[in-house]
């Protein structure tokens, strides 16, 4: 983190995950997922929240560790006054009631503010042992990729998707395959073609007159229908 503080952090873009929209590359691809929304409006970053204990490794107002968001947009009034916006949990909570304000607090809003936050810093108390992330996604503290697949999949509704029923007196690949072409996983020329592959003659190998795709092959196709015909008819 020490090189994408010293690239990214500055200015006027302060967050919980710093970056310079002018600069691409892996760290801009992984904000962007971060913040990309996974439940509702939720975005990534608000299941982790952090474990103050030293207090030394945590940001006061760009992490979140007080409430479920960054007491800066909790409190963004006061934290206009901060001078130090990266400033750690233990620099304002080490016992000597150091602020460093721009002015001290005096509008209704900042005044309001000040009095909510002092009354939340009441109940905290710092610790010998080493500030840590919780991951807040599935009531367990160990975050994991499986951990997030879960979260998105357990917030989606399926009561309304189309699920396939698989036959028990066919073989096993028969079913196989027909999920197969349901799920459009069949390697026709359609599906070859867009993954970058070569076709000489993308024309359905049985009538020669469309072009060969899942819903082709198996309803639209001449030779196709003709078996349907027939296996309705016996």
């Amino acid at each position: 983190m020490g090189v994408v503080n010293a690239i990214h952090v500055g200015g006027s873009a302060w967050d919980f995950l710093p970056l310079k929209k002018s600069l691409g590359g892996v760290w801009s691809s992984i904000v962007s997922v971060f913040k990309r929304p996974v439940i509702g409006s939720l975005p990534l970053r608000n299941f982790f929240k952090g474990e103050v204990k030293s207090g030394d490794k945590i940001l006061f107002w760009l992490d979140p560790w007080l409430y479920d968001l960054p007491l800066k947009e909790k409190f963004p009034n006061l934290f206009k006054l901060e001078l130090v916006k990266t400033c750690c949990v233990r620099d304002r909570l080490d016992g000597e009631g150091l602020w460093l304000w721009r002015y001290d607090p005096e509008t209704s809003e900042e005044l309001s503010e000040w009095q909510v936050l002092s009354a939340a810093l009441g109940s905290v108390s710092l610790d010998t042992g080493e500030d840590r992330w919780s991951w807040l996604g599935n009531g367990s503290k160990d975050f994991s990729v499986a951990a997030v697949k879960h979260l998105i999949s357990s917030s989606r509704d399926y009561s309304s998707r189309y699920v396939m029923e698989w036959c028990k007196w066919v073989p096993k690949k028969c079913n196989i395959f027909a999920w197969r072409a349901d799920m459009n996983r069949i390697p026709t020329c359609d599906v070859l073609g867009r993954r970058g592959m070569s076709v000489i003659d993308d024309l359905c190998s049985f009538c020669g007159e469309e072009l060969e795709t899942v819903s082709h092959i198996f309803s639209a196709c001449p030779i196709s229908m003709g078996v349907w015909e027939k296996e309705g008819g016996s």
